[in-house]
């Protein structure tokens, strides 16, 4: 049955008349399956050309509940604003929009699973999801570490899930060269993957231009081009640090090294210069004293 959808993503297939009864009745005989082998249809579904249409065809035939029922409980989740569809139907042009990459459809599917349990109605009518990009990163990890994927791939995916909003979120306008590169410094290696999940969210919407998630990628390469800020590393280790506060390991070590890197961040500090860091540290000793 799994199969069967994987031909309908793989193929362009539809079921013949009959077979989706037939997998409805049948639906509970799916449970003898390993996770691995529900797993592995899964994946090679999700980078096929016609994923949709797979991931319908279990729906309809009563396997999506058995093994995602997160994505089922998208089904009906209106949204409003910037959307047309609800959430479930949202998904899954996202995940057809993504380029066709395991951790990318993987996370276009996910990224908005925590919509169902947030789902709000404003006083005004507006449907809200507060805090939903967080939790939903820790049902994505749930999600993928239940069906047996590969800790990197459920580290990525879950990367992807946690910051999928705020590229959406860029505004040339408000959006200064330090909240560029903290984006750049928390993204990492998976960078281009969450422009591209970005990208198809925003194209499964009812505003479907990407023109700033592009003008956003530029700025991007321009303010890393030598790779400094997403390989960024403390200018300063903790045993300089310590040697120069004349005081002991503690949490106050991390407190400094984040005013550090916040500094380097917003520009006040060169990437990897170290004297400059140490001179900006001189100018603020109060932070070597303070608990």
């Amino acid at each position: 049955m799994f199969r069967g959808a994987r031909f309908v993503a793989k193929l362009g297939f539809t079921m013949a008349d009959g077979i989706l009864e037939a997998m409805r009745a049948q639906a509970q005989r799916t449970d003898i399956l390993s996770v691995e082998r529900v797993s592995d249809e899964l994946k090679r579904m999700l980078v096929a050309p016609h994923p949709r249409a797979g991931f319908d065809v279990l729906r309809r035939g009563g396997l999506l509940e058995r093994v995602l029922p997160e994505i089922v409980a998208m089904i009906g989740i209106e949204q409003g604003g910037f959307h047309r569809y609800d959430v479930y139907e949202h998904t899954l042009r996202a995940v057809e929009l993504a380029p066709p990459d395991l951790i990318t459809r993987t996370a276009a599917l996910l990224h908005d699973v925590g919509k169902p349990p947030t789902h709000a109605l404003a006083d005004d009518g507006r449907h809200t999801f507060y805090d939903h990009a967080r939790l939903g990163a820790d049902m994505a990890r749930d999600i993928l570490t239940r069906l047996r994927f590969s800790n990197d791939e459920i580290d990525a995916v879950t990367q992807l899930v946690r910051l999928h909003l705020r590229p959406i979120q860029y505004d040339r306008e408000t959006f200064g060269d330090a909240a560029v590169r903290r984006l750049i410094r928390d993204a990492g290696p998976e960078r281009e993957r969450m422009l591209d999940v970005a990208r198809a969210d925003t194209r499964a919407s009812a505003y479907p231009t990407t023109k700033p998630l592009d003008e956003l990628a530029e700025r991007m390469a321009v303010l890393d081009a030598g790779g400094e800020v997403s390989r960024l590393r403390d200018p300063l280790s903790g045993d300089e640090l310590m040697a120069s506060a004349g005081r002991g390991p503690g949490p106050w070590v991390g407190r400094v090294k984040n005013a550090i890197r916040d500094a380097v961040l917003d520009g006040t500090i060169p990437p990897g210069d170290a004297d400059s860091a140490r001179r900006w540290l001189e100018q603020h000793r109060d932070l070597l004293s303070t608990d």
